[in-house]
């Protein structure tokens, strides 16, 4: 999907500069905490991905969303950064396509444990 390439290059983008400011798990767990706390208010998610409400007011929240869970000055530009492109609604697939590529850089692998009960 188209969606799934945009939202990588996002997340390559924001690892980039996490590997130069040696913040990649940071970041990673900084933006899964934006995201996390968006789906638990209830409607914020959908109220900043809306591109029919003022643009100004849902950088305004991201700012004070930042402000209050403390997100490095990075991850808080990419957030407004989707949102001024209008790819906001990627922000899920962003943090997604974050960790995995985090995972290779970092030299880690995800493995899944199956078990019988």
């Amino acid at each position: 999907m188209i969606e799934n390439s945009i939202a990588r290059r996002y997340a390559r983008a924001l690892i980039a500069v996490a590997q130069d400011e040696k913040k990649v798990d940071e970041f990673g767990l900084e933006l899964t905490s934006f995201y996390e706390v968006c789906l638990k208010t209830q409607g914020a998610f959908d109220v900043l991905k809306n591109r029919d409400l003022d643009l100004s007011a849902r950088l305004r929240a991201v700012d004070q969303i930042s402000v209050k869970l403390g997100l490095a000055v990075s991850v808080k530009n990419l957030l407004k950064l989707l949102l001024r492109k209008g790819r906001f609604d990627l922000l899920p697939v962003v943090v997604s396509e974050y960790g995995v590529i985090a995972h290779k850089v970092m030299g880690r692998t995800v493995m899944q444990v199956v078990s019988a009960n």
